[in-house]
């Protein structure tokens, strides 16, 4: 397969998004069968970020992490040989988002929802959504996603992992702001590939992680934002039922 190998190997950090699960972190196999990854291509190289389950032939990701449907693949972890591609039919990306928000400082939802050309095998399974706004601060909440354990080595990608986080302030209707849980876990966040990976509470998906903050001139570890998905939820139902 080397045009897979092309879309794992030749990855570049793609502009904006989240940069890996890097910290206090841990796999999560109990979450693989929830979870797979995005691939995406084009003229300047390859990239790749994380999506939930939503249906089986339904996937929900970030919006910066979607392109032409023809230029996208859903990969998933198996022991498959060769390695599980599946192509994508449709993509239908938040009216509200704007590529270019965090330089215009615009309000932005980024969302994509992703229809598959074929449906991913029975064993998985699409996770609850919220529909109730409003977590308190210091809630607890947990990170899942396919991205980098080692900020700027794409080889420590593509493994399931998970982190412990609570939400810090400001309280916001459409971001959720986030930080490691406890002393011993304040480097913790969202890295690389984890762009579009979950925020879950109490095993609900209440969130889509979307860019990461590090210290010192790093990219992951100290902030993770994602966007509030029971505001959206609507929108997201919507998209599934008109499929």
């Amino acid at each position: 397969m080397r045009i897979f190998r092309l879309w794992m190997v030749a990855m570049t950090l793609m502009s904006g998004s989240a940069r890996a699960m890097v910290g206090d972190t841990s796999p999560a196999p109990e979450l693989a069968k929830n979870l797979v990854m995005v691939l995406t291509r084009d003229g300047s190289g390859a990239g790749f970020c994380t999506a939930e389950v939503l249906a089986p032939d339904i996937v929900l990701t970030a919006a910066h992490c979607v392109t032409k449907p023809a230029n996208m693949r859903v990969h998933f972890n198996d022991s498959a040989t060769p390695p599980r591609l599946i192509e994508v039919a449709d993509v239908r990306v938040h009216p509200a988002f704007h590529a270019d928000a965090i330089k215009t400082r615009e309000r932005s939802v980024d969302l994509a929802v992703v229809r598959l050309k074929a449906p991913l095998p029975p064993e998985f399974k699409p996770l609850p959504l919220s529909e109730t706004a409003g977590i308190d601060i210091g809630a607890p909440l947990e990170l899942a996603g396919y991205g980098l354990t080692k900020e700027g080595d794409a080889r420590s990608s593509g493994t399931l992992m998970r982190a412990d986080v609570t939400l810090r302030a400001p309280l916001s209707n459409l971001l959720l702001w986030m930080e490691g849980a406890g002393a011993s876990s304040k480097n913790t966040g969202a890295c690389t590939g984890d762009s579009g990976g979950a925020v879950l509470q109490r095993g609900t998906l209440v969130g889509v992680i979307s860019w990461t903050e590090g210290e010192g001139g790093h990219h992951c570890g100290k902030l993770t934002q994602a966007i509030s998905l029971a505001p959206q939820v609507g929108w997201v139902k919507g998209v599934m039922k008109g499929w």
